[in-house]
């Protein structure tokens, strides 16, 4: 596997991991232990942010070590920045083509291409009463049209400025597992050159919000990552992934019970397989919703810098998310064998594949995902409950008509050396060391 600026993109996803807790508390921490990994002061195999099982295997030593471990993977989504910045107005005025942030970005986003006639165009909302093109000062938008409907002219949505940057929000595209946000900041100062990562050799930015969903009750905390690419010393534009696997869990019933035993000076409940249903509750996430967004902190990982450049503000955007449909669909599997390993079903969209394993309790594993050509699918995000988990493959330009699927011991597979390893090599490993194997053939839709 290729290496860019020292991650590989599977490095990078197995540092960020995936979690369902949301907390600024505990990713506080996790943004510590990253920078910690990217000054090689750990071994990120310490601290595999993919699971939940994790903290069985060690006993913490204090609270915020115990949640950099056990969530490390809030961090998934906590890496690096939200964005698409255009800070000349000449090039702002360039921007307004449907669709343009995620054409321009295709061909870095992990995810691959998103499918342009289910992509849907944020348009201004005037909410005041003013003439169209107006907003309230919280930028607050509305659905518009979708790419393939060309009915009225397509209007550039109101930016948000604050602290000498610029934040836009230009389109979305949302299936059942995510919400995909162009994202457009722009800066008046230059800003510093940014990493290249991962396989496809994308930038960084992150942005941390406070959201509110129509679906929920309370206010959750979030850094989201935007891939994508720097444009000019003034802008980047890429695009957000909001996993709603981060956003379906309540976990204010754990947080409550963290402070008040750090008041008591107690220890702190724990949430494994046992406890977890206690602890948090999972939150149906409608196909239409509404959801508030106040930004108040951007940060990105520089190529020219020793530690991360930040910028402080107040940016806020309201706007409505709609589900596509078209895609979308369930592979029943339902193979487990006699070591109570295997795998229930696998999900797909356009442009991501998940698949829902069954595992045995108190083991951690990781899933591999090969297509019909041996290559692999790049991990991102696993969510681990009871019983099994959801691991998530970015499809790409991946032929998956046929995928073969391994499940494999973690710390095993995690003693490999897959950076020089060719397609082939890395197969014969994953033959190796699988403990379940599944080829899965997909017909199209």
């Amino acid at each position: 596997m290729s290496r860019k600026d020292g991650y590989s993109e599977e490095e990078l996803r197995n540092i960020l991991g995936g979690t369902r807790i949301t907390s600024e508390k505990i990713d506080g921490k996790i943004t510590e232990t990253l920078l910690m990994i990217r000054g090689n002061e750990v071994d990120h195999r310490r601290y595999p942010t993919r699971n939940m099982y994790r903290d069985k295997k060690k006993r913490r030593r204090g609270f915020r070590r115990k949640m950099a471990r056990s969530f490390g993977a809030a961090a998934a989504v906590l890496l690096l920045a939200f964005g698409i910045c255009a800070v000349n107005p000449a090039l702002a005025a360039e921007i307004p083509v449907i669709g343009s942030i995620f054409e321009k970005v295709r061909d870095v986003f992990s995810f691959g291409r998103l499918p342009q006639d289910e992509v849907v165009e944020l348009t201004e909302n005037s909410v005041d009463g003013g003439k169209a093109g107006e907003a309230d000062t919280a930028g607050r938008f509305q659905t518009g049209t979708k790419m393939g409907d060309r009915s009225r002219e397509s209007e550039r949505v109101k930016s948000v400025q604050n602290a000498g940057f610029t934040i836009t929000f230009t389109e979305y595209y949302a299936t059942d597992q995510a919400v995909y946000l162009g994202v457009c900041v722009e800066s008046e100062e230059a800003l510093p050159k940014l990493a290249v990562m991962g396989e496809t050799g994308y930038q960084l930015m992150q942005m941390h919000v406070k959201q509110k969903y129509s679906f929920r009750e309370d206010v959750i905390s979030s850094a989201w990552p935007v891939e994508g690419i720097q444009e000019d010393a003034h802008t980047f534009v890429g695009i957000m992934r909001i996993d709603y696997e981060r956003i379906r869990v309540d976990s204010r019933r754990y947080e409550e019970a963290c402070e008040e035993a750090e008041r008591k000076g107690e220890p702190l409940p724990e949430i494994n397989e046992t406890t977890r249903d206690y602890w948090l509750d999972e939150i149906e996430i409608p196909e239409m919703f509404e959801v508030d967004m106040q930004i108040y902190r951007i940060w990105a990982y520089s190529s020219e810098m020793a530690g991360k450049y930040e910028k402080s503000g107040e940016w806020g955007v309201s706007f409505e998310i709609t589900q596509s449909s078209e895609g979308m669909r369930s592979i029943s599997v339902d193979e487990v064998n006699e070591q109570g390993i295997g795998i229930d079903h696998i999900e797909l969209t356009p442009v991501e594949l998940s698949v829902h394993t069954v595992e045995t309790k108190g083991r951690l594993f990781y899933t591999a995902v090969l297509d019909r050509n041996g290559l692999a699918l790049p991990a991102g995000n696993a969510y681990w409950s009871d019983g099994g988990s959801k691991c998530e493959m970015m499809i790409g330009k991946h032929d998956i008509s046929e995928v073969t699927v391994y499940i494999c011991d973690y710390d095993a597979y995690m003693e490999i050396d897959k950076t020089l390893m060719t397609p082939g090599e890395y197969r014969e490993e994953l033959e190796r060391l699988a403990l379940f194997k599944k080829e899965i053939q997909i017909e199209k839709d």
